[in-house]
């Protein structure tokens, strides 16, 4: 059969190409040199999209200047095909989608051409088209359009591309064809200037019919004889009855083709409907993605109603977002872990196939329940990480000895902190090298506790890196391991109260409390305290908050965070070796700057400021003091991080749906008890879909960006502004009247009709929005009649015209 064939049985033919800068003025002049009905683009000889007849006819009928380049017009999605592929494939993608015209590549991606719907029709098997069905069987049910010899070149455009067909029959009254018109002829055969001239004034092109009761072997040989597209259906009279095009007879080919490859399909599926795994297909709409169909194991797990659903309603939304975004990128994802919404965890493997069809394309996905694995494995690792957290974090220094030869099994974060080793130089020392003892008493105190099972308790003297000694209270014991190691747990002489601190942290509510918890510990041995909080993302300086001496504090980076070297570097910066610049002339001050740091990206500075220098101790417990901090003011960060994004709109940044209900539920219930007013405004963005349409979704969520910005940047504080679905935005106003809200409401409309947005590419758009008012209590006294007549008014404004307020 035909269909086992391969494509590179079909010499793809040369397509006609044109680039960036092709006007429409030179893309008709070319199709009528060539006779091409499409054209490809070619970026850097690279194909990036294609430009058929039926889009030119579009452009056409909407007004598009003949100057104006083609490029925006041509930004569609290539299917493309590999040569080496079954006939099968091709036939399948176009049946299924509608699509007429896929590129060819070779195995290495190179182009190698075009294949039209044409082209396979014409080798399709003649045994596809022995069932004896009647060229009447295809236009039973399918809409005949056509025009009248009085009607003019632009009705024919206007009806050709409102209805999206190629072709338009022209009939007398009585029914019999005396014309035809078809996409080809507006490009090579028409003044497109004189679009007002009558049908009957045209030479028209010779009519090709066939009786409705012709069988539809001699229809396809017609097709073929006659050189055409399109045939006028007839009656036993003559008189026209519907129009049959190359693209219907497919369908008779889909049928036959079908009943081949259905039982292939339906062995795979059948077989990937009981396999252990979760399999699902995903249909890509570009604004979403639904399951259009899961195995028996999807249905077990992820519920018997599935199919349909939105992969929002299945999937954690940050997760989706991560492997959708792998899978647009690679076309493919490994073993990428994904959690649904009832905590299940998958590791999910698949492709993505991208289609110019109603959507973007289709995703095959293949799902392993790995939920128990992970938990077990999570369970375990946070357990780790607990204990190392807890060992790193309290303020004591563990070492594990080896007593054979005094070298360290193990040691806590605390011992290179104080000491002021780096792990590279821990290594290479031992207990003798840190205890200020001699030689020999270090040996007998190891043996006594391994051979005689002794415990220690004492005070030593340990030597920092710098030499310098620190006092210690020790505690020394056996533990067992793969053999006897030594445990020693050494606390440096407490001179500040850290445990308090910690104690005090723990009971804070906000990052402002935990500051001034900790000011108050810092202030006790410290002259000045300044801190500056930072935008992690922008590095802008949020506040600067300055505590003590203000005599001693210089303005430090006032205006930018960049000259802080601490902030620069994400490191610990003293007055030793380095000089700050603010303070390089002050002999006298000494200071010690540490850096908060979140996620890699530093959020806040702090500068503790002295006119007496800092000794090591003094230092080692700054830092542990800053370092204790750092982790609940961080968490209080993350915290309130949290809170910020459940209660906003991911794109706008205004508040999302949930929030702006909860508000005003919460205004409501206030107006109910105290009287007075409260209004509210509904506004749709007018057209919005055609930007979608036109420059693609990224320019019409920057569009919505600034729609979202300029409304909050026009209302009171105590407004709400919030994104209620799509491209249509709510404002809250809490004591206001009507009249004051549609005044309000008529200003954001000027400015929305007066705001000009740019998109990329240098493209400059201008929007307009319709607006509706619901106003307590001229409105009801319901919180849902408010939704409900706002929401009337608005598409009252969109009936009349749109870019309107409607607020009675």
């Amino acid at each position: 059969m035909v269909f086992t064939e391969l494509l590179a049985c079909l010499i793809p033919r040369s397509a006609l190409t044109i680039t960036v800068n092709t006007t429409f003025q030179e893309l008709i002049e070319k199709m009528n040199q060539t006779g091409e009905t499409f054209v490809i683009l070619l970026e850097n000889h690279f194909p990036t999209g294609i430009f058929t007849e039926r889009d030119l006819i579009r452009c056409l009928a909407a007004g598009v200047s003949l100057d104006e380049k083609v490029r925006m017009y041509a930004q569609k999605n290539l299917v493309k095909i590999r040569e080496d592929r079954p006939l099968a494939i091709p036939l399948t993608i176009m049946i299924e989608y509608g699509i007429r015209r896929l590129i060819v590549v070779d195995q290495k991606g190179n182009y190698r051409g075009v294949i039209t719907h044409k082209d396979i029709f014409e080798i399709l098997d003649p045994d596809l088209f022995k069932k004896e069905i009647t060229a009447g069987h295809f236009i039973k049910n399918k809409p005949f359009y056509y025009l009248s010899p009085d009607h003019t070149l632009q009705d024919a455009l206007n009806l050709m591309v409102e209805k999206n067909i190629g072709a338009v029959p022209i009939l007398e009254d009585t029914g019999k064809t005396v014309g035809i018109l078809t996409e080809k002829d507006f490009i090579f055969n028409f003044e497109l200037k004189n679009l007002s001239e009558k049908l009957r004034n045209i030479a028209l092109k010779k009519v090709y019919t066939v009786s409705k009761n012709e069988p539809i072997s001699y229809v396809k040989i017609k097709f073929k004889a006659c050189g055409v597209n399109h045939l006028v259906v007839v009656d036993e009279e003559e008189r026209a009855i519907g129009l049959l095009s190359t693209r219907d007879l497919l369908s008779m080919a889909k049928e036959t083709y079908s009943s081949y490859i259905e039982n292939k399909f339906k062995q795979a599926k059948d077989l990937l409907y009981i396999l252990p795994e979760v399999v699902l297909e995903i249909l890509d709409l570009g604004y979403d993605q639904v399951v259009y169909w899961g195995s028996a194991k999807a249905q077990e797990l992820l519920g018997e109603q599935i199919n349909e659903k939105s992969v929002y309603e299945v999937f954690d939304q940050e997760d989706w977002y991560r492997l959708f975004g792998k899978l647009k990128k690679l076309n493919k994802v490994h073993k990428e872990p994904i959690k649904t919404l009832k905590g299940q965890i998958f590791e999910a493997s698949g492709s993505y196939l991208k289609l110019q069809v109603e959507g973007e394309g289709k995703i095959h996905l293949i799902l392993r329940d790995i939920t128990q694995n992970h938990r077990f494995l999570t369970d375990l690792q946070t357990q780790i990480e607990v204990i190392k957290t807890l060992i790193n974090s309290i303020d004591s220094m563990i070492l594990v000895v080896d007593p054979e030869d005094g070298t360290f099994r193990f040691y806590n974060q605390m011992v290179l902190s104080i000491l002021g080793y780096n792990q590279e130089e821990i290594n290479q020392k031992t207990i003798y090298d840190l205890v200020y003892l001699p030689y020999q008493q270090i040996k007998t105190n190891l043996n006594m506790v391994v051979k005689e099972g002794k415990e220690i308790k004492s005070e030593r003297l340990y030597l920092t890196k710098n030499g310098d000694k620190i006092p210690v209270e020790t505690y020394v014991f056996k533990i067992t391991l793969d053999k006897p190691y030594v445990v020693i747990s050494s606390k440096v002489k407490p001179i500040y109260q850290i445990e308090n601190l910690n104690r005090e942290l723990s009971l804070c509510k906000s990052k402002e409390e935990a500051l001034s918890v900790l000011y108050k510990y810092l202030l006790d041995f410290i002259d000045t305290l300044q801190f500056i909080e930072i935008n992690a993302e922008t590095g802008e300086i949020l506040s600067i908050e300055v505590q003590g001496d203000k005599v001693l504090w210089k303005g430090c980076v006032e205006g930018n965070i960049n000259e802080c070297k601490a902030y620069r570097t994400g490191t610990l910066i003293e007055h030793k070796e380095t000089f700050c610049p603010i303070l390089k002339n002050e002999q006298n001050i000494y200071f010690f700057c540490y850096p908060l740091i979140l996620e890699g990206r530093v959020v806040g500075v702090f500068s503790l400021i002295r006119k007496s220098p800092f000794n090591d101790l003094e230092k080692e417990n700054l830092k542990k003091m800053l370092t204790n901090f750092s982790f609940y003011f961080i968490n209080l960060y993350l915290i309130n991080k949290l809170k910020e994004i459940s209660y906003t709109d991911y794109l706008t940044k205004v508040y999302n749906r949930m929030c702006v209900q909860e508000f005003l539920k919460k205004e409501f219930n206030l107006w109910k008890r105290k009287g007075g007013n409260l209004s509210i405004i509904l506004l749709d963005l007018d057209d919005f879909k055609t930007i979608n349409d036109r420059f693609g979704h990224f320019s019409g969520d920057l569009a919505l960006q600034k729609i979202a910005k300029l409304l909050k940047e026009n209302t009171r504080e105590m407004d709400m502004v919030g994104r209620w679905g799509g491209e249509e935005f709510i404002i809250v106003l809490p004591q206001t009247s009507k009249a004051e809200a549609k005044k309000l409401a008529e200003r954001l409309r000027l400015l929305i009709e007066r705001m000009s947005i740019d998109l990329e590419g240098g493209t400059i758009i201008n929007i307009t929005a319709s607006f509706g008012i619901a106003s307590l209590p001229e409105d009801g006294t319901i919180l849902e009649e408010l939704y409900k007549i706002a929401d009337q008014r608005l598409y009252q404004a969109k009936n009349l015209g749109k870019n309107r307020v409607i607020a009675d």
